[in-house]
């Protein structure tokens, strides 16, 4: 979890607010952990490409873009147990979630 502090006014008053809060806003990846199956779910129409990484950088599937939808689904059930990146780039910004996979 990564924490944005904002300090506001004179008075430095620190608020601290998770980034996860504000990235669910935008997007939501479940289950994680997961046994291969992931669903990507948008709180808007996405268009963009994503992608999937095991943690040592090696990229395990094909890119996928997708247009104009609000859910996507991944599998990665035929791959080994451990830590998987998902990327998603919709042109403005790179969204990255790590997913743990189960047997």
């Amino acid at each position: 979890t990564v924490y944005l502090t904002i300090i506001e006014g004179d008075s430095c008053s620190l608020t601290t607010s998770s980034i996860n809060n504000i990235i669910n806003n935008i997007y939501k990846i479940y289950p994680n952990p997961t046994d291969g199956n992931i669903n990507i779910q948008f709180n808007y129409k996405a268009n963009g490409i994503i992608r999937v990484y095991h943690v040592n950088g090696q990229e395990i599937l094909t890119p996928t873009e997708i247009k104009d939808i609000d859910h996507h689904s991944i599998d990665i059930s035929r791959y080994p147990e451990g830590m998987y990146i998902i990327s998603f780039d919709d042109a403005t910004n790179i969204w990255t979630e790590k997913i743990i996979k189960l047997k």
